[in-house]
Order: C-alpha cells, then sequence, then structure tokens
C-alpha cells in the first residue's frame, strides 16, 4: 500500500481501486457511493465512474468530486476509526500496521484552487455603466464556491445604464479520453431559476481562456478570454428553463474544443453579451438563468462524450475493459 497518497484523491482510487469496485457493485455500496444505476461499474473515480451499458461502456463524471465527497461523508465513522488506529500505531512506532490515514483530509475540495482539477462557478462585473462599457470592463467578483451559476444582466434606474453582467464557467477533466477524439457530445445543466423582465433570455456555450483550469480570478471576466464561435447550434432558453436536466449537443466547434489529454474549459454567456447586442433598457429589471453547480453537491453540470475506442477493446482499472464503442459522461 501507498501511504504517502492523500485520501480520497485521484491516486488513492487509483490504488485501491480494486475494493472500491467491490463496494460499488453492490447494493449497500451505491447506496454509499449516490450510483444512480444498476450497472455493472469497471472503474471508478473521485468525480465520475466507468459503467456497462448493453455492448456500450458510460464514463459518467461532474465538476466536483461527488463520489470521494458521497465515500468520505456516508462512511465518515470508519475513518476516523481508521485514522485513529494510525495515530496509535505512528506512537507504537509500528508503521507495517498503518492503514493510511495518518492525515484525515475533511473531503475533497468542490471550490477552486488547491488540489482541484477542475473548477466552476461565476464571474461578474458590477459598476453602473453603459453597454459597452459594462461588456468590455475587466471583472471585479470571481467565485467559484456558488452553488448556482448564475448568467445575468441588470438594469438600473439610470437609462441605458447596466449594474451587472456575469460570465459562468465551468471545466471538466477530459484526460480518461487518453486522446481518443470524441464522435458526439452533450452538455446537460440543471435549471433552478430564470428572470425574464428584459426579455427571452438565452444562454450559449464557447471556449474560454482562463488564468487556471482549477479555479477562477476577476480577470478570467474579460470578454477577450471568451471564444467568438459558439459551441452549440441551439441555445438555451428561458422559454423551456424548466425542472430536470436540460441537454443540448455539442455542434463540431464545440467536439473539437474537447481536450483529450486534460482539461476542457467552457464558458457560458448571455445570447445579448455574446452577440454584442443588449436588450432594450428597463428601468431596475433583469435577466438570468441559473443552474446548479458541483459546489451544490447533486445535480452538478455533465458533459456527455461519445467516441470509439482505438483498438478495440482494452484493459482499464481493476481488469475490467472498454468496448469497442463507449459512451462517456461528464
Amino acid at each position: 500500500m501507498n501511504r504517502n497518497l492523500p485520501v480520497f484523491s485521484k491516486d488513492w482510487f487509483e490504488a485501491h481501486q480494486k475494493g472500491l469496485l467491490t463496494l460499488a457493485n453492490n447494493r449497500v455500496g451505491r447506496a454509499i457511493l449516490g450510483v444512480p444505476h444498476d450497472n455493472r461499474i469497471v472503474k471508478l473515480t473521485p468525480n465520475g465512474s466507468v459503467w456497462e451499458k448493453g455492448d456500450k461502456n458510460v464514463l459518467e463524471c461532474f465538476s466536483g468530486e461527488i463520489y470521494a465527497k458521497n465515500l468520505y461523508k456516508r462512511l465518515y465513522p470508519l475513518w476516523r476509526t481508521a485514522h485513529a488506529w494510525d495515530s496509535l500505531v505512528n506512537s507504537l512506532r509500528v508503521p507495517e500496521l498503518n492503514l493510511g490515514f495518518d492525515t484525515l483530509i475533511c473531503y475533497p475540495e468542490v471550490g477552486g484552487g488547491g488540489a482541484n482539477v477542475s473548477v466552476d462557478g461565476n464571474v461578474n462585473e458590477t459598476s453602473n455603466d453603459i453597454w459597452a462599457t459594462i461588456r468590455a470592463d475587466g471583472g471585479l467578483i470571481a467565485s467559484a464556491s456558488d452553488t448556482l451559476i448564475g448568467i445575468q444582466l441588470g438594469a438600473t434606474s439610470t437609462e441605458n445604464v447596466w449594474d451587472v453582467l456575469t460570465r459562468g464557467v465551468t471545466t471538466f477533466d477530459t484526460s480518461p479520453l487518453s486522446g481518443i477524439i470524441p464522435d458526439s457530445a452533450t452538455l446537460s445543466l440543471y435549471p433552478v431559476a430564470k428572470a425574464t423582465s428584459l426579455g427571452t433570455v438565452e444562454l450559449t456555450l464557447v471556449t474560454v481562456n482562463l488564468t487556471n483550469n482549477n479555479n477562477l480570478v476577476p480577470a478570467d471576466y474579460n470578454i477577450t478570454r471568451y471564444g467568438v464561435t459558439e459551441l452549440i447550434d441551439t441555445r438555451w432558453s428561458s422559454a423551456n428553463w424548466g425542472v430536470g436536466y436540460k441537454t443540448i449537443a455539442l455542434n463540431g466547434d464545440g467536439i473539437s474544443a474537447i481536450s483529450t489529454n486534460g482539461v476542457t474549459p467552457f464558458g457560458y454567456l448571455l445570447g445579448w453579451d455574446f452577440d454584442n447586442s443588449p436588450p432594450t433598457w428597463l428601468s431596475n429589471k433583469e435577466g438570468y438563468l441559473r443552474f446548479l453547480s458541483a459546489d451544490n453537491g447533486s445535480n452538478a453540470p455533465k458533459l456527455t462524450i461519445e467516441y470509439k475506442s482505438a483498438g478495440g477493446r482494452r484493459s482499464v482499472g481493476g481488469g475490467a475493459a472498454y468496448s469497442a464503442t463507449t459512451n462517456a459522461q461528464y
């Protein structure tokens, strides 16, 4: 056992894959982990799993470390016991009895920075300015710990002056693709609120060049960091911003934007923002679409990728295998 691995980290999951798969493939284990299906799981990561679905496999990951967090919280007495045991054997200087829980982290970060690989959150400008100025400003606030991502525009009581414009970001660890080019992809957001007093609100998807893919800073608001090509052909709209995941297919540019060996960052812009065409100003009115982030603990943004495995079947963690055609969800 490698006792130097941070508990519940990606490397820790890899090192303990066999035991975790045993846990994940029984009813009690699924309840602990929060797995929402009964398919056979062949790989488990802090933020996702690979499971069998007919003649395909599904790699399902979220923008937060959902399974690591559930594993910690729902087996907390066990981890505390292991931590107490390791403290005892360390004091007795019997390292061969150490279980590797010398340092017991509370639970994996959901916000940004540190050991995080991905992040989601908001960046915004809150000055009172005309449209051209607020859109081009450098950004005042960045948050990687909000439970909601809210893409928003707000009007002041002064004609043609706006007091808030918000852009959103989610990044996904798509490194399990291991260089394989995707065939298709969809992105799913879980709505919670909307405001339409400025008219119908649309939300689109673009690339974004972040300062860091695992954290957000105010400079990430800068419009020059966002792509000028939409990655979806159909925008999310307030007209159908209801209950449950809202899923939209990525177009060819969107598929090309997916990193096959690292982290994929996406930016969310209001249609008005992308088009550089504000709605008609109305005093103290606002328009926004809000959806859940990874910090909410469930229903995080989810990216789904279909691809064909190079060379047919190949082994993965725990001795299982991918089928020739793989459906991957993030």
